[in-house]
């Protein structure tokens, strides 16, 4: 792979040289599904009480805020000298459909879906039941149609660190164990990535934990500050570990051959106590490492991809054919780049607006070096909607999605792309001020992308 290396305003910026060939590809909106944010779920009998509400401990200070006193919910990408209030109270009575973080196709062109952790971190999820759905997108009707929800369990005691329902005997499994980015299915077998090891989990369709498997690279396992096995030191020190929190397993697909899983991790990996990033000529990379069906185990082997710039990541990565890959990269902004703030902070303008969500094809036959390249690219903050099948009022054609975690794509046998964000369950709000982001389904076509 070859590197330019340009000056702008003093700031070196490295590119490589196949982005100057890379196809920059206008999408066409075909649908667009909005649920609504309180689509309730029906809960079992024997859920434990302190999950029949969701969002007691979402409060900055991190206490305890127990139903009818609330909370108000704040984007988290606002700045704390101006919070951007969603209009969200927590607690909230019940559980809701909300934080879509994977999406996977079943045989019968279903979709499987799994949410993730719910606020963020592990001391604010413990209320937040984890789940699977398989459901059925309709275009026509605008709707998501949930056949399937099954709750996440261990009862076998498969995890071996204790879990917030450890005494219970179901085990139910929540946002204060595991946090669950990406999905696939595999014959009968359900494998889910996980950001809190990172690991790899195998489940039945009906949800049970089968087995769960810590990351590695060679003989290496790698951790995030929230691995089961990680303690604070008792005085001030260093504490290594080796991947961003809540970066894991970002993306989950089969290998081209079908015989193997690859994981994309959503950020580079440490080099080092001085947190440098693994880089190439100065551009960060991410691994997508592999892991074998047969021996169930890591080959260590593993393919690099080079992100834009230290302020972006990787949400997921799906192989398509033999030849291609389809993946996201995005910065952590949310909200249309016109309602930035020009000023100070406030809480009606967004202090980090969207300025970099793009859905990259590359190419699956690697560089010398390892590293997948990009073909051409879409933006999905300029996306073309001549039809006017936004949901969204909007002056123009044009259609933006702009949220903070874009999370999942499917393609479809037509090559048309389907996209879901993570709405952040009332944590995050990039179309309105003042109210939450829904979970919102599109469908895109750009026939020039696969060319």
């Amino acid at each position: 792979m070859r590197w330019s290396q340009w000056v702008v305003g003093g700031v070196f910026l490295f590119f490589s040289a196949d982005l100057f060939a890379v196809s920059r590809v206008k999408p066409e909106l075909l649908s667009h599904i909005q649920v609504p944010f309180n689509q309730s779920l029906r809960i079992p009998r024997d859920l434990p009480l302190h999950m029949r509400f969701a969002g007691k401990f979402v409060h900055p200070d991190g206490k305890r805020r127990e139903y009818p006193v609330q909370s108000e919910g704040i984007s988290i990408i606002s700045h704390p000298s101006a919070p951007r209030l969603t209009g969200v109270k927590f607690p909230i009575q019940g559980q809701w459909f909300q934080g879509i973080s994977g999406m996977a196709w079943n045989s019968d062109g279903t979709v499987w879906m799994v949410s993730d952790n719910g606020f963020e971190s592990r001391q604010r999820s413990v209320d937040v039941p984890l789940l699977i759905y398989r459901a059925r997108l309709d275009w026509q009707s605008s709707e998501v149609r949930i056949l399937e929800a099954h709750w996440l369990r261990d009862p076998n005691r498969v995890l071996p660190f204790g879990i917030t329902n450890e005494g219970t005997k179901k085990r139910y499994l929540t946002g204060g164990d595991l946090d669950p980015e990406s999905i696939i299915q595999v014959g009968n077998r359900i494998f889910i990535g996980d950001s809190y090891g990172p690991h790899l989990l195998e489940l039945t369709k009906k949800g049970i934990l089968k087995n769960v498997w810590d990351l590695k690279l060679g003989k290496k396992t790698l951790m995030s500050p929230d691995h089961y096995s990680l303690r604070l030191p008792s005085q001030p020190g260093v504490v290594r570990f080796d991947i961003k929190r809540g970066n894991g397993v970002e993306g989950l697909t089969l290998s081209p051959d079908r015989k193997k899983l690859w994981l994309a991790l959503g950020v580079a990996l440490y080099q080092n106590e001085k947190a440098d990033l693994e880089s190439y000529n100065g551009r960060p990379y991410v691994r997508i490492l592999e892991f074998d069906l047969e021996s169930l185990d890591f080959t260590g082997k593993s393919f690099r991809y080079g992100l834009v710039g230290g302020y972006t990541r990787l949400s997921d990565f799906q192989v398509v054919d033999a030849q291609n890959a389809v993946l996201i990269e995005r910065d952590r902004g949310e909200g249309e780049l016109s309602m930035a703030c020009q000023g100070p902070f406030e809480p009606g303008c967004h202090n980090r607006p969207a300025r970099y969500k793009r859905l990259i094809r590359v190419s699956l036959n690697p560089t010398p070096q390892g590293f997948f390249t990009t073909v051409s690219d879409l933006d999905l903050l300029s996306i073309q909607d001549p039809h006017g099948k936004s949901k969204i009022k909007k002056a123009t054609e044009l259609f933006s999605y702009p949220f903070s975690t874009i999370r999942s794509v499917l393609v479809t046998p037509q090559k048309q792309m389907i996209l879901v964000n993570d709405n952040n369950y009332g944590m995050s709000s990039a179309r309105t001020f003042g109210k939450p982001d829904l979970t919102e389904f599109v469908l895109l076509k750009a026939e020039a992308f696969w060319e």
